[in-house]
């Protein structure tokens, strides 16, 4: 764990995990397979970006004045989710992405 830089607060705290990388990016497989999990998984993407929404809303009010009042989803996370994530198509047929989604 360690503190974000340019943090005042004593108890913001960032807590790492899964270090180590334990799988391959999906970027990183054959176009064949994707076009095949894409197949397999369309409806799953669909219910995703919908859970997806509802957790960054939820993030958001737990953020929010009336909640917490302070950032627990923190930016280094966001960019790592961006590629992981910007493969699987949105509503409105562009990448997820998901910093757009928690800014909204």
């Amino acid at each position: 764990a360690h503190t974000h830089e340019g943090d005042t607060a004593k108890d913001n705290v960032h807590i790492s995990h899964h270090s180590g990388s334990h799988r391959l990016s999906v970027r990183d497989l054959p176009e064949e397979t994707l076009s095949k999990v894409h197949e397999l998984t369309r409806i799953d993407v669909e219910i995703y970006n919908i859970a997806l929404r509802q957790f960054m809303k939820e993030i958001a009010w737990l953020e929010s004045k009336a909640a917490l009042g302070r950032r627990v989803l923190c930016d280094d996370v966001l960019k790592h989710l961006e590629p992981e994530l910007s493969y699987l198509p949105s509503a409105d047929g562009q990448g997820t992405n998901v910093t757009q989604i928690y800014s909204e």
